[in-house]
Order: structure tokens, then sequence, then C-alpha cells
């Protein structure tokens, strides 16, 4: 069997991750899981959530998003976009027309 270029290595069944195995093992179902980069910068960041590269910046010093110091650079992880997206959704309220209609339903 030929390796097919534009399909990863854990497809064709020799990921040096998990030994080898199809994807019937844990490991690589979890790799194939990925979707995106594992770390942002604070401009994609700020595109993904909606917001400046300098808001990014101010959440960082302020520690209310985790990142890490890359030389001059600030690198966020994924699970903190994850996180952040997920605690900007709880905090979202009913628009008032949607919340009105429900109470005169």
């Amino acid at each position: 069997m030929t390796k097919d270029p534009t399909q990863p290595d854990t497809l064709m069944g020799n990921d040096p991750i998990t030994g080898g195995g199809r994807e019937s093992s844990e490991a690589t179902a979890k790799v194939a899981k990925v979707d995106g980069p594992l770390t942002y910068s604070a401009t994609s960041f700020g595109k993904a959530v909606g917001l400046s590269k300098d808001s990014i910046r101010s959440l960082i010093r302020q520690k209310r998003l985790k990142a890490l110091k890359v030389g001059r650079r600030w690198v966020i992880p994924r699970s903190e976009l994850e996180r952040f997206m997920a605690e900007i959704e709880a905090l979202q309220i009913e628009p008032f027309a949607t919340s009105q209609t429900q109470a005169n339903g």
C-alpha cells in the first residue's frame, strides 16, 4: 500500500506516538480530533473572539487569560480559547425581544 501524501501518518498506521496502530487506538483518536492551531498569537486570538490585540494583551496582564511569553511574543493555548468562549457564552443575556415574547407567550 502506498502512502497518500495528502493524508497524515496516523491514517496509514504509521503513528510514531502510538506505535503504529490504526485509528482504533484511543491516543490516535484524540490526535485526529485536533482542529485548528494549538496556540494563538494575541492578534489571532483577538480575531477569533472579536477583540483587539491590545484588549487580549490587557486580559493577559490582568491574568484573566493564561499565556506564555516566547521571546517577545505572547502565545495563548487553544484550551484558553475554548475556556474563554465558554465563559463568554455563559455570560450572554437573551435579547430583550426574545425575553418579552416568552413572557407574553
